[in-house]
């Protein structure tokens, strides 16, 4: 291959491109070809069944050579064939800690080691799947994922001291789906003492569809069976010593009586993860994901002297012809993380903001 002179001066920037599919390897530098090979390696000879590591070689058995020289990263993207895998732009935390964030998977990745990156600009919110904006075009009644990969991170850390408020319904009862809830582990045979879950509410699997929320998702009761297409109010509590929650059903134009089921957990949970709406957020990766709609929704934390502070309210909207939700706390929209759009229908309202209505009679 050819070679191309490396500029001392700190502030030149490569554009570089690589091609390593299979008879068609190639590198561009700035726009000039340095080599190419047309050869039909076998597959085998691409396929070193390892993860790429940036700034430095990773051979696969734990062992890897950093890159001998400070190098300063503007942008990275990996595609498999047509598909993007990873699309980076640099970025830094809540803690002012350096990353990237990928547009793909809407995740931050940091290094490995116990080193931060460095850096002196740029900015990462603290949920990625939230933008701030301006107000939402017009209202919708609510937004619906398709339950296969459609789910937001709300930005609710999945602790003690969590409460919520939704209107929703499920649009195909899952064999096992959630509606809101991260975790950390798999399931065991003592699931009481094991692991580290949380389920503000979900829906427990074909042979018992009941509503269920807690520390474990399992937290029995009397409240009914859960069916498709009927709309359900869910009020949950979620602290160390005192869950609890209700469900109401809407039928003929009016809620039914609440029933309550409550239960006293003594075990502290804080999974330091963040809950996923339409999925539970198993250790950042979308699990049990169900189609759901949801017309409202609302959580509260509980702060330090004890009281309750609401930190999301959550409005279905449309933006740029984009079903999403907006919360009026944060004045944020909060948009799906996965590959496909969420759908939104029901009646579509101009937004109004802090509207008042006079009726006399």
């Amino acid at each position: 291959p050819q070679n191309v002179p490396v500029q001392n001066n700190k502030d030149y920037r490569y554009l570089i491109e690589s091609d390593l599919s299979v008879g068609h390897q190639s590198v561009k530098v700035n726009g000039t070809e340095l080599h190419k090979e047309d050869d039909a390696h076998d597959n085998e000879f691409f396929s070193p069944r390892t993860t790429l590591s940036l700034f430095s070689l990773h051979t696969g058995n734990n062992d890897s050579y950093p890159a001998r020289s400070n190098i300063r990263l503007f942008a990275t993207k990996i595609w498999d064939g047509d598909e993007i895998l990873r699309d980076f732009v640099p970025c830094v935390d809540s803690l002012g800690q350096a990353g990237l964030y990928d547009r793909v998977t809407e995740r931050v990745f940091k290094s490995s080691t116990a080193y931060s990156f460095e850096t002196q600009v740029g900015v990462c919110t603290n949920w990625l799947s939230a933008t701030p904006g301006t107000r939402p075009d017009r209202r919708i009644d609510y937004i619906e994922s398709n339950g296969t990969n459609d789910y937001i991170d709300v930005g609710v850390m999945a602790k003690d001291g969590v409460e919520m408020e939704t209107v929703m319904e499920w649009v195909t009862v899952p064999t096992d789906g959630a509606f809101v809830g991260a975790k950390t582990d798999t399931l065991t045979n003592d699931a009481e003492k094991v692991g580290v879950r949380f389920f503000p509410y979900h829906h427990w699997n074909d042979h018992d569809s009941g509503h269920r929320i807690g520390y474990n998702g399992q937290l029995p009761g009397n409240s009914g069976v859960a069916t498709a297409g009927t709309k359900y109010r869910i009020k949950s509590h979620l602290d160390v010593g005192d869950q609890w929650y209700t469900v109401e059903t809407f039928q003929n134009g009016n809620w039914s009586a609440p029933v309550r089921v409550e239960r006293a957990y003594a075990n502290p949970v804080d999974t330091g993860l963040p809950l996923y709406l339409f999925a539970v957020n198993f250790d950042g990766v979308p699990r049990y994901l169900g189609q759901a709609r949801v017309y409202k929704l609302k959580f509260w934390e509980k702060q330090p002297n004890g009281s309750y502070k609401l930190t999301r309210e959550f409005v279905p909207c449309m933006k740029d012809g984009k079903a999403m939700l907006w919360d009026r706390v944060s004045e944020t929209f909060f948009r799906n993380r996965g590959r496909y759009l969420i759908s939104g229908g029901g009646n579509e309202r101009k937004w109004r903001e802090n509207s008042m209505a006079i009726v006399i009679r």
